[in-house]
């Protein structure tokens, strides 16, 4: 079996450790389109000392043809780029016979803000062409949402009826500088600018301070979370096959004494203003560079800025079951230490990530184990089962907590 992963900034290169000793698999064929960011990754590899050979090669991944000639002779691959570069990488892997998955994409489209080509419903106008060539695509396969949908999916087969999903999810760094295990210039729009949620069969705008909500943390504490601005669940819930009332995300962030992300928020606009330097061309990415980047997440644990961190997430689903109310809430914790064991140079965004869905779905696709032909996304998989089974074998922490109100006799 013959694997490729598109992308070889954090998650990619951490898939690529996860995956050093999957039973079946020859080699791991890993690509970007920077070439010193690949040269990092197989070195990387290359000190884990692994049995499964690593090649990296140069490619754009907004060249559906460059993306045929890399993936023409492997099983599936795993887009580990940005959601503007889906439908390319796509289409690439169409050429290629390639089946295909990716971390994330848009909900629905935005005016100034998400174009439709970033989409799932772009992505889903695939879906005859991919079907036609016996191939699979698996739209937003990380953790949230990928594994927050099996685990709703689990949820739904449980219950008679469901009103609504929240997923709750909080990255906790003790840091005594501002750090971030992703993208700084995402920081902001995880809530901003609008904060939404899906109710009674439309997207709602919500009041960000409104939505606030200390949630109690196993092992991390209270942690405020506020409701997102359009995250992928939004869209992909409603894969599940079951009408919901109510769809939300709600994201928390934590960082040394800024205990919250409104806090944090404060704190890098402080840092910006202060700077004597040119800003940048949009207010995200001008906050962002207040922020110890993923990429130099390495040199604060050196520098002892950073020495803990956790990331954890949780999906509450509310329905019935006969005449009682059914709140259950499933959840995952890793720690910055379990992230190491696992891979050396990783953060636990990044196993969080990579060490659910990717690092089984991705070998499952490549033996021919998915049997949905077309695009899917992950909850609607009628291997979902077998998938989360794979994901929970693998020995992540979680937890779980079971509300049961009766309402008859």
């Amino acid at each position: 079996m013959k694997l490729g992963i598109l992308g070889a900034g954090a998650e990619g290169s951490g898939l690529s450790a996860l995956l050093r000793s999957e039973p079946g698999l020859d080699s791991i064929a890993l690509a970007d389109a920077d070439e010193g960011r690949l040269r990092l990754a197989g070195e990387r590899f290359a000190g884990l000392r692994s049995p499964v050979e690593l090649t990296t090669t140069v490619v754009d991944a907004a060249d559906p043809d460059a993306v045929a000639a890399w993936a023409a002779d492997l099983d599936a691959v795993l887009n580990a780029t940005l959601p503007h570069l889906n439908l390319a990488v796509m289409r690439g892997c169409l050429a290629a016979s390639s089946h295909y998955m990716d971390l994330n994409s848009g909900p629905f489209e935005v005016e100034g803000a998400i174009p439709r080509e970033e989409t799932i419903d772009a992505q889903f106008e695939l879906d005859d062409d991919f079907r036609a060539a016996g191939l699979t695509a698996v739209s937003c396969a990380g953790v949230a949402p990928g594994w927050v949908d099996l685990i709703a999916r689990r949820a739904v087969e449980e219950l008679d009826s469901v009103r609504s999903i929240v997923v709750r999810w909080v990255d906790r760094n003790d840091g005594s500088e501002l750090v971030s295990t992703v993208g700084p210039g995402l920081i902001a729009n995880f809530n901003m600018p609008t904060p939404l949620r899906w109710e009674r069969g439309e997207i709602t705008e919500v009041d960000l301070f409104e939505s606030e909500e200390t949630y109690d943390w196993p092992e991390l504490g209270p942690i405020p979370v506020f409701t997102g601005f359009m995250h992928p669940e939004l869209r992909t819930m409603h894969n599940l096959g079951v009408e919901l009332e109510r769809v939300e995300v709600k994201s928390g962030l934590s960082n040394g004494r800024w205990r919250s992300s409104p806090q944090i928020w404060i704190e890098a606009l402080r840092r910006r203003l202060a700077a004597d330097e040119p800003l940048a061309a949009d207010l995200p990415s001008e906050l962002g560079r207040a922020f110890i980047s993923p990429e130099r997440y390495e040199e604060a644990i050196d520098a002892g800025v950073v020495t803990e961190g956790a990331f954890a997430v949780c999906v509450e689903v509310i329905g019935r079951r006969g005449a009682d109310e059914i709140s259950r809430t499933d959840g995952l914790i890793v720690s910055l230490a379990e992230a190491r064991d696992h891979i050396p140079w990783g953060t636990h965004m990044v196993l969080a990530t990579s060490g659910t869905t990717p690092v089984v779905l991705l070998p499952m696709l490549g033996r021919g184990e998915i049997s949905t032909r077309g695009v899917v996304g992950v909850g609607a998989l009628p291997e979902w089962h077998s998938v989360l089974d794979k994901i929970e074998a693998r020995g992540l922490r979680t937890w779980k907590r079971l509300d049961v109100r009766r309402t008859g006799s």
